[in-house]
């Protein structure tokens, strides 16, 4: 799964030297990714381990957006400091997508 992750963000820094735009190849993985990762965990916390909805959605949306930050937290410590703000605003749109997709099944 780690390998997926690196494969999948591999090419964002090469593309946020030139720019960091509001709508990209890079803001889309974000989106998707937290999208993914929300919706994922507030399922399996709600269903394998009988979590209740609500509590199960927070832990989803916290587990997600932490992710999130610690990930634009490595950015801006590397070398090309290349943190994004936008990065995060589009995590935060992901999660909250995810969250709503896992209250429709649950």
């Amino acid at each position: 799964m780690s390998v997926l992750i690196a494969a999948f963000f591999s090419d964002a820094r090469a593309e946020r030297k030139k720019t960091d735009n509001w709508f990209s190849s890079d803001k889309y993985k974000h989106f998707t990714v937290s999208a993914f990762y929300s919706a994922g965990t507030s399922i399996v916390a709600n269903k394998h381990f009988d979590i209740e909805e609500s509590a199960s959605h927070t832990i989803g949306f916290s587990f997600t957006l932490s992710l999130g930050a610690a990930k634009e937290i490595a950015d801006f410590h590397s070398r090309d400091g290349t943190a994004s703000l936008k990065d995060l605003v589009w995590d935060l749109a992901g999660t909250l997508t995810g969250i709503l997709a896992a209250s429709l099944v649950l």
